[in-house]
C-alpha cells in the first residue's frame, strides 16, 4: 500500500513521499500502469495559483484493478495535508484540466472530436476516482471506459466539475459496467449529454447536477443529459438537468422541425429503475424518456419540457408525488405533461398543462394497449384544448382526481 504525490512540475526529490517532494504529472500514467490494490495517487494544485494542464490526447489509463475494501485510488484537488488533497468546490471557479481545443471564448463550445483524457481499459475495478475540475472535453468524454472482457466492477467516480464538454463520461460498445456509484458531479454547458452507459447495471447515480447552458449541437449531435441503452437495476437520487435542446437540423433529417433534447433516456434494454427527487426542467424533447420495464419515479417534477414524461413500457410503472408543469409547444408540435405508449399507475401526482398542450397525449410503438390510471392527485388546464389526444387508443382512467378544482372519477377515451 503506498502513497504517492504529484504536482504539475513536482519538486523536489521527485519520489512523491510529500508535498514538497511530489512527482511530476508526467510520471503519474506509468506509475498507475503498475498500482496495486490499496495504492493512493494524489494529485495537488496550488489553491492560490491558478496553473491548470492543458490536454488534448490520452492522458492517464486506468487499466489495473483494486480489490474488495482496498480500491485503487486516484484524487485530486489542492496540496493540503501531507497524506492528502483539499477537494476543490466548483462555486472556486478553479479548473484543473483544460482541453487545449477549445475556442478560449467563454461562450463558445467545446471541440466535439479528440480523445479522452482518462480512460479506463482491461476491466479495471474496485477503483476510486475524484475531484477532477475540467474545461472542455469532447463527444468522446473526459472519462471513457473502453470495450473490455469482463465488466467494470465497483468502481467509484466523485466531485467531477466540468464546463464546456461534449460529454463528461461515455462508454464504448463492449463495455459494461456493474457496481458502479457516481455522486456529486455537475457539469453545464453540455453538448451531447454529461454520461452514456451502453451497458450498466446494479447501480446508483446522485447529486448530479447537468445544465446544456445554450449550447446546441445540432441534429447530428442531439443532447441527452444521461443516456442508457442496456441497465438494469438502477437508482437515480437527487439529480437535477435543465436545458438540453437541438434546434438546428433536428430529428430525422436536417430539414426536420422536429425539437430534440432530453433529460434522461432509457432505451427498450432496460429495467428495474428508480426515481427520486430528480428533476428535469425545458428539454426539447422528453423530460425522462423511459422505455425501462419497471420504473418507480418518487417525489419528482419535469418543468416546461415538449413532454415531461414519455411512458413506453408495460411493465409496472408507478408515478408517485411527481409534479409536471407546463409543457412547451415546440415549432408546430404542441406539447403534453404526459406521453403514453405503454401503462402507468400516477399516484397523487400534480399536473398542469397550459396554451397548446395537453395533460395526455396517446401514441404508438409500445408494446400493448396504452393506459393509464391516476389515483388521487390533480390536473389544471387552461380549458382551450383536448386533455386526451393522440393515437393509438389510449386510454386514461382518473379515480379521485381534482381536474380544475372538481373532484372526478372518469374514463378519457380517444
Amino acid at each position: 500500500m503506498a502513497t504517492i504525490r504529484y504536482t504539475k512540475a513536482g519538486g523536489g526529490r521527485a519520489d512523491g513521499s510529500n508535498w514538497a517532494d511530489a512527482k511530476p504529472l508526467a510520471a503519474l500514467d506509468q506509475d498507475l500502469r503498475r498500482a496495486a490494490a490499496a495504492d493512493s495517487f494524489l494529485l495537488g494544485f496550488d489553491r492560490d495559483r491558478e496553473d491548470p494542464v492543458f490536454w488534448s490526447q490520452i492522458g492517464i489509463v486506468l487499466n489495473r484493478p483494486g480489490a474488495a475494501q482496498r480500491p485503487i485510488r486516484l484524487a485530486v484537488g489542492y496540496v493540503g495535508h501531507q497524506d492528502d488533497v483539499q477537494p476543490i468546490e466548483p462555486q472556486s471557479a478553479s479548473t484543473c484540466f483544460i482541453n487545449s481545443a477549445i475556442s478560449p471564448l467563454k461562450r463558445a463550445g467545446p471541440a466535439m472530436t479528440g480523445e479522452p483524457y482518462l480512460k479506463f481499459s482491461n476491466a479495471a475495478g474496485f477503483i476510486d476516482v475524484a475531484g477532477f475540475t475540467v474545461r472542455g472535453a469532447p463527444n468522446d468524454g473526459f472519462i471513457r471506459f473502453d470495450q473490455a472482457a469482463s465488466p467494470y466492477s465497483q468502481v467509484s467516480l466523485r466531485g467531477i466539475h466540468a464546463e464546456r464538454v461534449g460529454r463528461v463520461i461515455e462508454t464504448l460498445r463492449g463495455a459494461r459496467l456493474s457496481n458502479v456509484v457516481i455522486e456529486n458531479c455537475s457539469a453545464f454547458a453540455v453538448a451531447r449529454g454529461f454520461a452514456r452507459f451502453r451497458s450498466i447495471e446494479n447501480s446508483i447515480l446522485r447529486n448530479i447536477v447537468a445544465d446544456g447552458g445554450g449550447l446546441d449541437g445540432t441534429g447530428e449531435n442531439v443532447c441527452q443529459m444521461l443516456a442508457f441503452e442496456t441497465a438494469s437495476n438502477i437508482t437515480l437520487d437527487s439529480v437535477f438537468l435543465n436545458n438540453a435542446v437541438n434546434m438546428s437540423g433536428a430529428g430525422e433529417g436536417k430539414r426536420s422541425n422536429y425539437v430534440q433534447g432530453d433529460g434522461i433516456v432509457c432505451e427498450r434494454e432496460t429495467s428495474d429503475f428508480t426515481f427520486r427527487n430528480c428533476h428535469v426542467s425545458a428539454m426539447g424533447d422528453g423530460g425522462f424518456d423511459l422505455k425501462t420495464r419497471n420504473v418507480t419515479m418518487e417525489d419528482c417534477s419535469a418543468l416546461r419540457c415538449k413532454f415531461g414524461l414519455r411512458i413506453w413500457s408495460d411493465g409496472t410503472n408507478v408515478v408517485r408525488r411527481t409534479a409536471i408543469h407546463s409543457p412547451r409547444p415546440a415549432g408546430p408540435n404542441h406539447g403534453a405533461c404526459v406521453w403514453f405508449a405503454g401503462k402507468a399507475d400516477l399516484i397523487d401526482c400534480d399536473l398542469q398543462a397550459g396554451a397548446y398542450s395537453a395533460v395526455f397525449q396517446s401514441g404508438e410503438g409500445g408494446s400493448g394497449a396504452p393506459k393509464l390510471r391516476l389515483f388521487g392527485g390533480s390536473i389544471r388546464t387552461d380549458g382551450n384544448f383536448p386533455m386526451l389526444v393522440g393515437s393509438g387508443g389510449g386510454v386514461v382512467e382518473l379515480n379521485d382526481v381534482a381536474v380544475n378544482g372538481e373532484m372526478r372519477t372518469a374514463t378519457l377515451k380517444l
